[in-house]
């Protein structure tokens, strides 16, 4: 995450679960919180874990587990020995992928095929 509480790549998905969240949270606690805000998805957070509607709690699980993976790719990428970038998104390179990278390094000297982020043996 590059803010807290905010992913790095932001989806219409993720837009539309706030915008959701954000109109139960009006309708049950009588706040309104701006997407602007700093801390709206913290906040949001902490309503959908106090709110007695079992729609917002699952809403809150869905935009904590959206959150949680960018976290869980750094701490791995800080890990591991090299992080590939696809389309803005780090992608953690396994021992598997980077073994396909050096067969097929092997096989077509100075040229490697990537289909849809991955490397093509063969």
């Amino acid at each position: 995450m590059t803010q807290q509480g905010k992913p790095t790549q932001i989806d219409r998905d993720y837009v539309r679960l706030l915008m959701a969240m954000r109109r139960f949270v009006r309708d049950e606690f009588e706040t309104t919180i701006a997407i602007s805000e700093t801390e709206a998805t913290i906040k949001l957070l902490d309503y959908a874990e106090r709110s007695r509607n079992a729609v917002l709690q699952e809403m809150g699980k869905e935009l904590h587990s959206m959150l949680k993976p960018e976290a869980t790719i750094k701490q791995q990428a800080q890990t591991s020995q090299k992080v590939h970038y696809y389309r803005g998104a780090a992608q953690v390179v396994t021992g598997d992928t980077q073994a396909a990278a050096t067969r097929s390094a092997d096989t077509a000297p100075g040229k490697q095929r990537i289909y849809r982020g991955r490397v093509v043996v063969g």
